[in-house]
């Protein structure tokens, strides 16, 4: 008997292969990038195709998550059934079991005797998942959240204090700890902490979870989360190497549990094709109850310009594009100021002439480094003055957004301004009777 079990999670799918004893042959944790029915499909056919004279799988089972891409399953296991599942099977006494998954986490609970209790999980919200991880990651231009889980667990230096609650709030926090001069493995740290401290309020109201105490899912692989997990608690949780195939791994043993009211309805399937259904083509009508928006009453901008380019930018994790607009000819010489926007996500800069008129404007993205974005602006901009301006003498210098005040220090700004003072500014200097603006 072969058993293939299968779990479909929000970020990544679980398959494994299972002989009649619950033995695991194989196993395959993979990220599937929005597409689970294609990368459990790849999976099973990498798997057919890797053994000679391949004599199929007699039994075919799938996580509640999984069965919506799974053809005629012998048994779809309920998603929390199949984790308490594997996780007896392999631990056999617990205290209690976090869940860590992409979109979800939870804690199951036994009584000292072992029998099951209790189940806490999460709301809607994705604070304190692998998710949420994922979206810091990107933020702070890493590739993924594994590569913030190493620069967390290498961290040494004291960490800043992330408020991973929200994360609207966390966005915060990543600005103000990169502009008080955090390095990258200390903020990455920081949110681990943050994230543990998080789930942990929400699951224990201050309570320590019972021992024995098993971490599994795709967020348990991250060591920073489950070192500060166990500082928190003051446990020493149990994580293996299988904790993100909790769910494949149960569903399998499930069936295991009635193999023998299920054996004589199972049938050998040896193609990827018997097993994952085809994607469903749906096509659905949009319905409106109103008409779309028209422009009566406004006069929409002319965004077009005088000349643009992109200027290619060398930085820590390779090139970035620097944009460049110059909104009409520039006088090949005089005096101008410079204004920069360190933003959390944007960088922006324009040089104004001494009459108060803008002659050119610079964007990048800020992509978690402030002070690269910043150097990249600078570059594109002695580009373009070289260009179209070589005799301009730039006078004086200001910065305005979330990063002001660490670039502002560095360029030795005449003015640091916050955001909202400068918006007032522009606007009333574009429109004195403006009374509302609207960002």
């Amino acid at each position: 008997m072969r058993i293939l079990g299968m779990d479909a999670g929000s970020v990544a799918v679980s398959v494994v292969e299972t002989d009649g004893d619950g033995v695991i042959l194989r196993e395959e944790y993979r990220f599937h990038n929005g597409h689970p029915r294609d990368a459990l499909r790849t999976v099973i056919a990498e798997w057919s195709a890797l053994e000679a004279g391949f004599s199929g799988w007699t039994s075919i089972t799938a996580s509640r998550s999984a069965a919506p891409y799974v053809l005629s399953p012998d048994l779809i296991a309920d998603d929390h059934v199949a984790v308490m599942t594997a996780a007896k099977r392999l631990h056999g006494r617990i205290g209690s079991l976090l869940s860590i998954g992409g979109e979800k986490f939870g804690l199951f609970s036994w009584s000292g005797e072992g029998e099951y209790r209790s189940f806490k999980g999460n709301t809607s919200c994705a604070a304190g998942t692998g998710g949420f991880l994922d979206q810091q990651a990107e933020r702070l231009g890493l590739s993924c959240a594994a590569e913030l889980s190493a620069l967390a667990d290498s961290n040494v230096k004291e960490a800043p204090k992330i408020a991973t609650r929200c994360a609207v709030f966390a966005k915060t926090d990543l600005t103000h700890a990169q502009q008080e001069g955090f390095s990258l493995d200390s903020i990455a740290d920081g949110l681990s902490r943050g994230l543990a401290g998080n789930l942990l309020d929400v699951l224990l109201d201050g309570k320590p979870p019972a021992e024995p105490f098993i971490i599994c899912g795709g967020v348990a692989l991250n060591k920073a989360v489950v070192k500060h997990i166990a500082d928190l608690t003051d446990t020493n949780p149990i994580v293996d190497d299988s904790a993100p195939l909790y769910g494949a791994m149960g569903a399998s043993w499930a069936l295991l549990e009635q193999e023998e009211s299920l054996k004589e309805n199972t049938r050998i399937r040896t193609d990827a094709s018997e097993i994952i259904g085809a994607q469903s083509e749906v096509n659905l009508e949009k319905g409106f109850r109103y008409p779309p928006l028209t422009l009566k009453k406004s006069s929409y901008p002319d965004f077009s310009s005088y000349d643009s380019w992109e200027v290619p930018v060398e930085g820590r994790k390779g090139r970035y594009p620097v944009e460049v607009e110059i909104f009409e000819k520039l006088p090949t010489a005089g005096n101008a100021t410079l204004g920069i926007d360190i933003g959390s996500t944007s960088t922006k800069a324009v040089l104004i002439s001494e009459g108060g008129k803008v002659l050119l404007g610079l964007y990048t993205r800020t992509a978690g480094r402030p002070v690269e974005a910043m150097k990249g602006l600078l570059m594109a901009l002695e580009i373009a003055l070289e260009k179209h301006g070589p005799e301009i003498e730039v006078l004086a210098c200001a910065t305005t957004g979330s990063g002001r005040k660490l670039v502002g220090e560095i360029l030795g700004a005449d003015l640091i301004l916050d955001e909202i003072t400068a918006h007032a500014r522009a606007a009333v200097h574009l429109d004195e009777e403006v009374d509302t603006i609207i960002e």
